[in-house]
């Protein structure tokens, strides 16, 4: 992988990503909502070791064991439960990049980046312990290995794939749809 499109739509893309987790840092909200359920099932992480599941929430161990393992080193805070959201949008938004440019030529993966950045439903979830972040990282990784694949034929890509498209269906079962569009 190469870093295509030289600095200057890096720099942009990185300022409006800035830009929207400083306008939009609504983060954790608690109470009950879906990102309370991976808290919850990040403390049983953090005291228990891996849980065993008792609702669909706990079961999505993609999601638990980085805010679990995060909240373990810097303590259980607003930022510690944000922290992987926000690196698995930041890798969607990378790979993304690298995707676009690959498949249709720069500047195209930068703007899709940009855009998917700019729709509220990604926005709002950057700072969120949610699975949409995790699971399009995870598909997109799995579909950048097909693409270095393609490219290299080591068997390495393939065996990546794999496991990017199992550990997004582990997140949402509704990531089989994409590894399907992607083997095709």
């Amino acid at each position: 992988m190469t870093i295509e499109g030289g600095g200057g739509p890096w720099f942009i893309l990185a300022l409006l990503f800035v830009g929207t987790v400083a306008i939009n840092p609504i983060g954790f909200m608690g109470g009950g909502w879906d990102d309370w359920q991976y808290l919850d099932a990040a403390r049983c992480w953090r005291e228990y070791g891996p849980c065993l599941p008792h609702n669909h929430w706990q079961g999505r161990w993609p999601v638990i064991a980085p805010i679990a393992l995060l909240t373990s080193l810097f303590g259980e805070n607003r930022l510690s439960v944000g922290l992987a959201p926000l690196i698995a949008s930041l890798w969607c938004l990378i790979l993304l990049v690298f995707i676009g440019n690959r498949i249709f030529r720069p500047p195209v993966g930068f703007f899709a980046a940009g855009l998917l950045l700019c729709t509220s439903a990604f926005a709002i979830q950057i700072l969120d312990p949610a699975v949409e972040a995790t699971e399009l990282a995870l598909v997109l990784g799995g579909v950048m290995a097909l693409l270095q694949w393609r490219r290299s034929k080591s068997p390495i890509w393939p065996a990546l794939a794999g496991l990017c498209f199992g550990l997004a269906f582990q997140v949402r079962e509704t990531a089989v749809v994409a590894a399907l569009f992607a083997a095709v």
